[in-house]
């Protein structure tokens, strides 16, 4: 958790308890760190704290670089070039999937206006 907070200039972070969905006596806390342009949403099993996993990831400011390069304001068409083609795409949306998680680049004017970088916690 200490290194999320130091990802940047931390503007607010929110604390949940959740039941453990598999185990009713465990107790569970989700959080999510604010920074500008950047919202980071852990998922902290039995409360540890040491060792969280990344459930979402959204960026909407040009300074938070992402892989291969990619950015907000980018064009849709270098995120294809980069990246192929979609998995689902409309004229302000183009979705990428993996085994496990999916990445979905809203447009706006086919320039990248935000990012959202989903990976499900079970």
């Amino acid at each position: 958790m200490e290194q999320l907070r130091k990802t940047g200039r931390l503007l607010r972070e929110k604390a949940i308890t959740i039941a453990n969905r598999h185990n009713a006596s465990q107790i569970d806390e989700a959080r999510i760190f604010e920074f500008d342009g950047l919202v980071i949403e852990a998922y902290f099993p039995n409360r540890d704290t040491q060792g969280g996993l990344v459930s979402q990831v959204r960026v909407t400011k040009s300074y938070w670089p992402m892989q291969f390069g990619l950015r907000v304001g980018a064009s849709a068409q270098k995120v294809r070039e980069i990246l192929g083609e979609p998995d689902e795409q409309d004229v302000e949306r183009l979705k990428y999937c993996g085994d496990t998680a999916c990445g979905v680049f809203l447009l706006r004017n086919g320039r990248v206006m935000k990012a959202i970088f989903d990976s499900p916690v079970d």
